[in-house]
């Protein structure tokens, strides 16, 4: 059974010159006055579509230079000096060092996303050797997911225990 309400070749008609002459609103979104229209006519004058050239860039520039938020981004500008600031900072955060640190600092229980404890990595250990456990049965049991446990038993993860 089809869906929706079949019109008639009448009602059709009837629809068709109902609209017939009108601006179709519900397609085109917000109506735009004259004004408007001429100041985007005004934009895209001389504009090749695929192009970016310093001639489009300027035009735009100054069109847009009347408008209340042009150029003030957020209220601040970021100078030369802030921009080697922040890239100071971000280099001398992540080095080495400082990697060595966190990797030591958030290993096993202390990771805060860690989900089992050294003692359930243990016990993973152990149930495995025994092969009275497949990984799919201590994936459910401990509610991790089976490469989870892979991992553990194969000493990818959790070494230092």
């Amino acid at each position: 059974m089809p869906l929706g309400h079949k019109h008639t070749e009448e009602t059709k008609k009837k629809i068709s010159a109902a609209h017939k002459g009108k601006r179709k609103e519900y397609l085109k979104g917000v109506p735009r006055t004259q004004e408007v229209k001429d100041k985007i006519s005004a934009k895209l004058k001389g504009r090749v579509i695929g192009e970016r050239n310093d001639e489009w860039r300027k035009r735009i520039s100054e069109t847009m230079k009347g408008h209340k938020y042009w150029g003030t981004g957020k209220g601040y500008k970021i100078t030369g000096q802030g921009l080697e600031n922040i890239r100071l900072g971000i280099a001398n955060r992540y080095n080495k060092e400082y990697g060595k640190k966190l990797s030591k600092s958030q290993t096993g229980e202390k990771n805060n996303q860690a989900v089992l404890t050294e003692k359930q990595v243990r016990e993973i250990r152990e149930l495995y050797k025994t092969k009275t456990f497949t990984q799919e049965a201590l994936a459910n049991k401990y509610r991790v997911k089976r490469p989870t446990i892979a991992d553990i038993v194969n000493y990818r993860t959790w070494t230092h225990v």
